[in-house]
């Protein structure tokens, strides 16, 4: 989702796993949502191939929305091809910062 946000001009904030791959500590999700906070961050994006519990518990403790998008073509029926996977992250996150 990383290359998705700078592609469209948005600026990641953080993540929730240290690296990829590499499952968070206590101290690192203490931090991060101490940041959102901070920084008014509104919405966690978390791919639909994770689990939900984490990004769901950080997006409830800290305010912010929780949008999940699809990582790859036909993560989601609307998301056949490329064209329609962008179109359909774009048209989410849209819908998410705008409240539309």
């Amino acid at each position: 989702m990383i290359y998705f946000a700078e592609r469209f001009g948005m600026e990641p904030f953080g993540t929730i796993e240290i690296r990829p791959g590499v499952d968070p500590t206590p101290g690192h999700i203490a931090e991060l949502k101490r940041r959102m906070l901070k920084e008014h961050v509104e919405v966690v994006v978390r791919e639909r191939h994770y689990p939900a519990g984490l990004a769901e518990t950080i997006a409830r403790e800290t305010g912010a929305k929780l949008v999940e998008l699809p990582a790859m073509t036909g993560g989601v029926p609307e998301a056949r091809d490329y064209i329609s996977f962008i179109d359909y992250n774009v048209r989410t996150m849209v819908k998410a910062v705008t409240g539309g």
